[in-house]
């Protein structure tokens, strides 16, 4: 659930402290490059991936919705699974999920142990437990509808589920939370922050970070980041524009979270001021007891990050975002690792530039997914679009 602001505002570059002039390497000399892997899905339909997860070489998953019509009142979730040769459509029990607009979450340990969740046109939440077995559709626990935002799976009985809940018709949301133990969900108590985005190593140590409230008051939304522990969250604030000496007026818009270990955990942010983006970027480390900023590339360089990160299989990550140059604007993959940055041109399709919906590192590897959606124009001037699938690998 990332936030998107359309007002532009401009801050002197030489005043952002943690956008320096840092260059970036053009990643062309690695013999790894970000390729488009498969593209699906009819235009008039405007089918588009928003997640993708993966736990082997041989086992992934991307999500997003399609069918959306004139009035998008016939939208469905759309599932794809990559069985270590190719994409297959995946059929779901129920063709109401996504019905309302609610985007696919997906969690898998395996092949035969994965879960797609979603919600239908009454934002009732459910989850689709696929194993070797075939599909089982659950009801998942809440007092109001369910929006999904995030999910963990590391086996059979241990499962996550997060995302906001509440009344969708009077805009009243809470934090939610789910655990599954092998035969049921249970709503755990409310997160101290609204799940935005999730990176989880284990039951015991699952990271979550979003705002603090939903409320409709909160014009200047605080965001924090939660740690779970296995009995319980500790809240750990996210610095200010004040710790971080940005200018008057400027503010973080934090996006992603990466935790590779309780010590080593990574957010990425936009700056914006009131409520459009400034020119700059943000990275923080945490190191378990503080955090401190990374240097990033300059805001002539990089324009934006998106809320998608990654780890890259040895020791940094990836991030997808969009370059603001006099020249060129558009869709980049950056990779940082040991302070160094790298960026890689997002691959174009028949000349259509992607919008990044998430990446997934392939585990035990260094090669990634990445999911997109491809906007397109149709013969009669209206919109469509395609689902693609982005690989990053040698």
């Amino acid at each position: 659930m990332a936030r998107r602001f359309v007002i532009s505002a401009f801050i002197p570059a030489v005043t952002l402290a943690l956008t320096g002039a840092i260059g970036l390497t053009p990643a062309a000399a690695s013999s790894a490059t970000w390729q488009i892997n498969s593209v699906v899905g009819n235009p008039a339909s405007q089918p588009g991936f928003s997640t993708v997860v993966a736990s082997s070489a041989d086992n992934a998953w991307a999500g997003g919705l399609t069918n959306c019509d004139s009035s998008c009142a016939t939208q469905m979730a759309m599932v794809e699974q990559w069985n270590g040769q190719s994409w297959q459509p995946v059929t779901l029990p129920d063709s109401n999920l996504g019905g309302a607009g609610q985007l696919p979450v997906i969690g898998t340990s395996s092949a035969s142990n994965t879960w797609i969740f979603d919600s239908d046109i009454n934002f009732i939440g459910y989850g689709v437990h696929v194993t070797d077995s075939g599909m089982t559709e659950m009801a998942m626990p809440a007092s109001g509808g369910i929006q999904f935002t995030g999910a963990a799976v590391f086996g059979p009985d241990d499962a996550w589920a997060f995302g906001i809940t509440g009344d969708f018709n009077l805009a009243n949301f809470s934090g939610y939370a789910a655990h599954y133990d092998g035969q049921t969900w249970t709503q755990l108590p409310t997160p101290p922050v609204v799940p935005e985005t999730v990176s989880a190593l284990s039951s015991n140590d699952l990271w979550v970070m979003g705002v603090t409230t939903l409320a409709p008051s909160a014009s200047s939304p605080t965001y924090e980041a939660a740690h779970w522990t296995g009995s319980g969250w500790t809240t750990i604030p996210l610095p200010d524009a004040n710790g971080l000496q940005l200018p008057q007026g400027a503010q973080l818009q934090p996006s992603g979270i990466l935790a590779l270990s309780d010590s080593n955990v990574w957010v990425t942010s936009n700056i914006s001021v009131g409520m459009g983006f400034g020119p700059g970027v943000a990275v923080l480390r945490w190191d378990g007891r503080k955090w401190s900023a990374a240097d990033v590339p300059g805001p002539k360089t990089l324009g934006q990050f998106d809320a998608d990160i990654a780890y890259d299989g040895q020791g940094g990550f990836w991030v997808s975002g969009n370059a603001s140059l006099k020249t060129f604007s558009g869709p980049y993959l950056y990779h940082y690792q040991n302070g160094d940055w790298s960026s890689q041109l997002a691959p174009l399709a028949d000349g259509i530039a992607p919008g990044f919906g998430g990446l997934a590192w392939i585990p035990g590897t260094t090669s990634l997914w990445g999911a997109a959606t491809l906007l397109t124009t149709l013969p009669d001037g209206t919109q469509g679009s395609l689902g693609a699938i982005y690989q990053y690998g040698p």
